[in-house]
């Protein structure tokens, strides 16, 4: 009906795009470009601190992630404190963080490419068909296999392992995963630290990481009869199972 409010805005709208030939892709595009420039970033972010965490491990990841919450608080201070801040700090700050993020994940990518081409067996030393790069063959007594993202033993995943009270026994673990793993027993009813090493006097997986392919052991001996959780430290609440000493 003229002079509606419907003819109205229509009419305001067909002004505004001949004096702003711009206004349409701004009242269109740019509510659909910008959710997905958003979702496309966090995706980017969190696969590429998955990657970076897993390569660095430890004390360096957790300094490297407190590093980026202070970061990304002194980030949102700055903006919320100039809410009228140029279009090019924004871009900036979050082209620095999508190049920062990429440069990151290529690091941790090649560095686990370059782990497991000098840490897995050779063609020619490469194991026969049926046994695991330790030597140790499939279900035999004291092999464990880690694979992603789950202890194997005899057959079981998320296994209770049978070992002697007061007994050490040694067991040979392989990683038939991509990941990095490692063992951990909380011999003493708790895990003395996040991350085997040092000042931990719970059994741990020597070497305390290991890459894909490669092999470890663990010696467990605890006296007090009983049921001990084991873990991966790295993915503590996947890779789990128990101990039984009897």
């Amino acid at each position: 009906m003229p002079g509606s409010l419907q003819v109205l805005d229509m009419e305001a709208l067909r002004t505004d795009t001949r004096a702003d030939p711009h206004a349409a892709y701004r009242r269109t595009a740019l509510p659909l470009l910008i959710p997905v420039g958003i979702l496309a970033f966090i995706l980017l972010f969190i696969y590429s601190l998955s990657r970076v965490y897993l390569e660095i491990q430890g004390n360096g990841a957790v300094a490297l992630a407190a590093g980026i919450a202070i970061g990304v608080l002194l980030v949102a201070a700055y903006f919320a404190n100039n809410p009228r801040a140029p279009g090019w700090q924004i871009g900036g700050v979050i082209g620095l963080a999508a190049l920062t993020l990429t440069g990151g994940t290529i690091w941790a990518v090649s560095e686990k490419d370059h782990g497991e081409a000098t840490g897995a067996p050779s063609a020619a030393a490469s194991p026969a068909p049926g046994a695991q790069p330790g030597g140790a063959a499939p279900g035999a007594a004291n092999a464990i296999t880690m694979g992603d993202f789950f202890f194997e033993y005899q057959g079981t995943r998320s296994p209770t392992i049978s070992v002697p009270a007061g007994q050490a026994t040694t067991f040979d673990i392989t990683n038939t995963g991509k990941a990095l793993h490692d063992m951990h027993v909380a011999s003493g009813g708790k895990y003395d630290t996040d991350i085997c090493g040092p000042g931990d006097n719970n059994p741990c997986s020597d070497p305390n990481q290991i890459r894909a392919g490669q092999s470890a052991k663990i010696t467990i001996n605890i006296a007090q009869p009983g049921t001990y959780d084991f873990r991966c430290d790295f993915h503590p609440t996947m890779m789990t199972g128990k101990i039984e000493v009897k």
